[in-house]
């Protein structure tokens, strides 16, 4: 009996180790991704990302019509937070019914500039932090959603427009300054203050980019933090290389290798170029890079210019370590196909809490390509679209689509 305990126990030691070792190579990972050798080639589809899904039709009224231009801070399980840079801020129960405008876009006391940045605490699930630099250039705003009122603000360390900032261990703030200025001195490319305005601690930038006035000033790049998955991910913001940040200190976590990348990016780019891009949240599946290609810049009108670029993605898929070129992308749902280079391809927004969203618009939905939809997506799923449409009229708030994301995206025929 005591051997086939002490057996028993050697045994969940031995498991308990592989566990950990197996737990210590996940936190570390690295990938390694090159794109221009790239030997796999997917057909993508929407109901290979998406899992557990379900429809929200977000109320239509005078009050909560919303523009072309809008942003998802929080969708949760008692409400739904969303910015139109030309109203405001809007509240939304969790079924999509409208509740109010909690601040509206203007110059008065208590409203906010279209230009302001947010970040929703997603641990408190009720207080959203707003910089407004041109309002309030030396403060963090604070509102609490349920209370429906600001709170006391937050000084700045920095006073500068910040690139974006996350609420660090409650009460901590994980911050970068925009840092585009000729001349700039600060040596932070991501930095730590308390609740006070205290700065704790940084990371000094030895990274640089090239203003474009002359084509030859060189200036400090600052950080882009991407949070949302268990670690939080950093990046110089003309670079390609993604880090993950723990106690203050970086270690490579993907790393995009590709021809004729710059070691001292421009910030404007010239044609030619090329670069990755990110999305702004991270979700536990999988990543979806952006490839692009500066193809021609454009005069729209003296002294005007716009860039064109060629677009290319890539799929990681995280559990396995294994990416792939995207060759086409179909949300089945509603049969619709994206393969034009020239074009961005609307993929899922992937949120904090491992969610991701589809936002439809009314002639999305009503379009005549629909009834070839419907993919692999369950009956109930397929009924409830259905019931949306016969509701739907042109002039309609967009409907969500929201799910988790499939465990093993790659594990798709290819």
């Amino acid at each position: 009996m005591k051997k086939s305990i002490s057996l028993l126990v050697v045994l969940m030691m031995i498991i308990t180790i592989i566990g950990c070792k197996r737990k210590n190579v996940e936190e570390n990972k690295i990938f390694t991704l090159d794109l221009d050798n790239c030997k796999r080639e997917i057909e993508l589809k929407l109901s290979n990302l998406i899992d557990s899904c379900r429809f929200i039709s977000l109320e239509t009224t005078n009050e909560s019509l919303l523009g072309d231009w809008i942003r998802y801070l929080h969708i949760g399980r008692d409400f739904i937070i969303i910015l139109d840079n030309r109203s405001g801020i809007l509240k939304f129960q969790s079924n999509g019914k409208f509740v109010k405008k909690l601040i509206n876009v203007g110059r008065g006391p208590g409203e906010i500039r279209g230009s302001s940045s947010s970040c929703f605490y997603q641990e408190s699930e009720h207080v959203l932090f707003i910089e407004d630099i041109l309002a309030n250039p030396n403060i963090i705003l604070r509102y609490d959603i349920k209370a429906e009122t600001f709170l006391s603000p937050i000084n700045k360390c920095f006073k500068d427009r910040w690139t974006n900032f996350i609420v660090f261990e409650d009460s901590l703030i994980l911050g970068s300054i925009e840092g585009l200025s000729r001349g700039e001195t600060n040596p932070y490319g991501l930095f730590i203050q308390n609740f006070k305005g205290e700065f704790i601690t940084g990371i000094k930038s030895n990274r640089s980019f090239i203003l474009p006035r002359d084509g030859a000033e060189e200036v400090l790049q600052r950080m882009v933090i991407f949070p949302g998955d268990e670690s939080i991910h950093v990046k110089y913001r003309f670079d390609d290389t993604l880090f993950k940040y723990k106690d203050n200190t970086l270690s490579p976590y993907i790393i995009v290798n590709y021809k004729d990348k710059k070691t001292m990016p421009r910030m404007l780019p010239l044609e030619g170029d090329r670069g990755v891009g990110f999305d702004e949240y991270e979700n536990h599946s999988y990543m979806i890079i952006d490839f692009y290609l500066l193809s021609s810049w454009r005069t729209i009108q003296e002294g005007w210019s716009s860039a064109h670029y060629q677009y290319s993605y890539f799929l990681l898929d995280k559990s396995l370590g294994e990416y792939s070129k995207i060759k086409s992308y179909t949300d089945d749902l509603i049969g619709k196909t994206q393969s034009d280079e020239t074009g961005r391809f609307k993929f899922p927004t992937s949120l904090p809490n491992n969610i991701l969203v589809v936002s439809y618009t009314p002639i999305d939905l009503l379009a005549e390509t629909t009834h070839k939809g419907n993919g692999d997506f369950n009956t109930k799923i397929i009924n409830q679209l259905h019931l949306i449409k016969s509701n739907l009229k042109e002039t309609d708030n967009p409907v969500l689509l929201i799910g988790t994301p499939q465990k093993h995206i790659l594990k798709m025929k290819q």
